[in-house]
């Protein structure tokens, strides 16, 4: 089945489903604006961009799409109403981001270099923020929009590879620091949308699977958790599945 690939994916989610508030519109669902922004700004890439721009020994070392990737995540960031919690670390990443556009459009390397860093940082700040933000709102968005916003998060969590990665592990050093996050993050989608009714079932063992990985990395117990890593990358697989043969209908 084909699957749009973002940030085309998303951007058609906005424009069909109207997801987000713009100037002079109301958000009929703030919270699937808010899970739609954040996928997209987080796939920007904001990490690889500091490192392109400090690797850079002139403006020619700079990719042509860069900014266009930053205009992207400004647009989508400036086109949500971010909750009154969010508003401050939004600006400090807009502040940024848009730094980095007014460097690279004067040819300035160093200022470039400067707000990239920063960039990174608060861009950083930005997503945290918002997963501890939606981690408070559980069932607040609904409809088509939101579930192919969560989905699109979901799918790209990337349980296959967390599967393999803990399976392989000898130790619970050998688990990345990072895969619990992930996995946190990928339940906090998930339980911030209210799913229908034909996906209730499979939705809910995907996350008590999930919820199993993140109890055995809190515990230490490798072996539980390669067992339900296995388990969420089966129940990932047929969310996703479920899903996107709910989405034809």
């Amino acid at each position: 089945m084909l699957k749009l690939k973002k940030p085309l994916f998303l951007v058609i989610t906005v424009l069909i489903f109207g997801v987000v508030s713009v100037t002079g519109c109301t958000s009929t669902d703030p919270t699937a604006a808010v899970i739609a922004a954040i996928d997209i700004i987080d796939s920007t890439g904001f990490h690889g961009i500091s490192e392109e721009i400090e690797a850079a020994n002139s403006m020619e070392d700079i990719s042509s799409r860069t900014k266009g990737k930053v205009e992207n995540a400004v647009t989508i960031s400036s086109a949500v109403t971010w909750p009154d919690e969010l508003t401050e670390v939004e600006a400090a990443f807009i502040a940024d981001a848009e730094g980095i556009i007014e460097a690279l459009d004067s040819a300035d390397l160093e200022a470039a270099k400067g707000y990239s860093l920063s960039a990174h940082g608060t861009q950083h700040d930005l997503s945290h923020e918002t997963y501890e933000w939606l981690a408070s709102q559980v069932g607040k968005a609904s409809g088509s929009a939101a579930i192919i916003a969560a989905i699109d998060i979901i799918d790209g969590t990337g349980f296959h590879d967390i599967s393999e990665e803990i399976e392989a592990a000898n130790s619970m050093e050998d688990i990345s620091s990072r895969t619990k996050g992930k996995v946190e993050n990928a339940v906090t989608i998930s339980s911030a949308v209210t799913w229908p009714d034909e996906l209730t079932e499979v939705e809910a063992a995907f996350i008590a699977d999930a919820e199993d990985i993140i109890e055995a990395l809190d515990s230490a117990d490798l072996e539980a958790a390669k067992g339900y890593s296995l388990s969420a990358h089966g129940t990932q697989h047929d969310l996703s599945h479920e899903t996107y043969e709910w989405l034809l209908k």
